[in-house]
């Protein structure tokens, strides 16, 4: 009798840890989906103020003829799930790069290689909830690195940015 009722809790043991398990999956789906529907209407807000590492554009560098860098956006998004305290990557699709408008050619990349010639841009800490969105962002090319960190709200279906706060 008592192996009958170990069976039975065992299996409804198994049962449960699946569902969260299904939840869980079905839940970082939406997330991947959220998160790349909010980076691709976002993209250009995001990707802001490169012109400012671009070191061609100053009158004394222009002697030098630098060439002109390219963006490399890490290709997926570092988060850290609450739940837990552990770290989680969102991968992104190649289609956020389709509304991107920049004179400098843009590509993701899976690893960063130290190159002056690459703006390196990673977004990370992104949360989502209902109406309201933060993202980090942070550019790196050589020894010059900005981290900002954004904040939207959601009116008629479309992301406002409200607010764009200097980390570093």
């Amino acid at each position: 009798m008592d192996a009958r009722i170990i069976v039975l809790l065992i299996s409804v043991l198994f049962l449960n840890c699946e569902r969260k398990i299904d939840r869980d999956v079905k839940k970082d789906v939406l997330k991947k989906k959220e998160a790349n529907e909010f980076v691709a209407e976002n993209i250009n807000i995001l990707i802001d103020s490169v012109e400012s590492f671009d070191m061609s554009k100053y009158s004394k560098f222009k002697k030098l003829k630098i060439e002109k860098f390219k963006i490399s956006l890490a290709d997926s998004i570092i988060t850290e799930e609450n739940s837990f305290g552990a770290f989680f990557n969102l991968r992104l699709d190649k289609k956020i790069l389709e509304n991107y408008k920049s004179d400098y050619e843009i590509k993701l990349v899976q690893n960063h290689k130290e190159d002056i010639r690459y703006l390196f841009v990673q977004f990370s800490n992104f949360t989502i909830d209902d109406n309201v969105a933060e993202i980090s962002v942070r550019k790196k090319i050589g020894i010059s690195m900005v981290k900002d960190r954004y904040y939207f709200q959601k009116k008629n279906n479309k992301w406002i940015l409200k607010k764009k706060k200097l980390l570093s």
